[in-house]
């Protein structure tokens, strides 16, 4: 059985669309990612020393987020998920980006993109 631990809609500012035009503002996009690892350690010892740090985790997407430039929410997804495998002691991952702005005007809530990497 594989354990999971959840972030839902991370918020965070970034630069990114195809468009130069579009690349000058910062937009939000909205995070969720999924952790799949072994808890039964820290769920015996209640010790946040044997588990997956969540703020950790939030610094980490920070950082990819926020210091670079992107065209794509493939591109964000895909190297968000890479670098949480590389970070931490994880199974496997599952990162979905939503961006709320790519589609608003014609009432679409959000266009998002979702990656798994083992």
């Amino acid at each position: 059985m594989m354990d999971s631990i959840i972030l839902y809609d991370c918020s965070f500012l970034c630069n990114l669309g195809v468009s130069e035009e579009e690349r000058k503002t910062k937009q939000e996009i909205l995070i969720d990612v999924e952790i799949f690892t072994d808890i039964s350690k820290a769920a015996s010892s209640d010790e946040v020393n044997d588990t997956i740090n969540y703020e950790e985790v939030h610094a980490v997407l920070k950082d990819i987020i926020e210091k670079t430039e992107y065209n794509l929410l493939e591109r964000i997804s895909d190297t968000c998920a890479k670098t949480l495998l590389g970070s931490f002691s994880l199974k496997k991952v599952r990162v979905t980006v939503k961006k709320p702005a790519a589609l608003a005007s014609k009432g679409v809530r959000y266009a998002a993109v979702v990656v798994e990497r083992p």
